[in-house]
């Protein structure tokens, strides 16, 4: 069985804003984290399912000669309340 996943990433140019999914169309809840990062988490699990960016090149207008570095967190730690408290990478 093959274990391949695939991740897409999409940008809306008009709007300027990047889209980055896990597994999509798998459903999720979204929570902000500020300066325009929306995370989409599996509610059940606290699993990421993807990112949303807006003003993505925004943030970069003086770094567009050089390259970019995004940096996103990869796990949520769940309280033992079951809500999603904070973010680990």
């Amino acid at each position: 069985m093959d274990k391949t996943q695939t991740m897409i990433i999409d940008y809306d140019r008009e709007e300027d804003i990047l889209y980055i999914s896990l597994k999509p169309g798998q459903e999720a809840i979204c929570i902000e984290k500020g300066n325009g990062l929306l995370i989409r988490v599996d509610p059940d699990t606290s699993e990421i399912l993807g990112y949303t960016i807006i003003d993505f090149l925004g943030k970069f207008e003086d770094e567009l000669s050089s390259s970019v570095r995004v940096e996103l967190p990869l796990l949520f730690a769940q309280s033992e309340s079951g809500s999603i408290d904070q973010i680990r990478s």
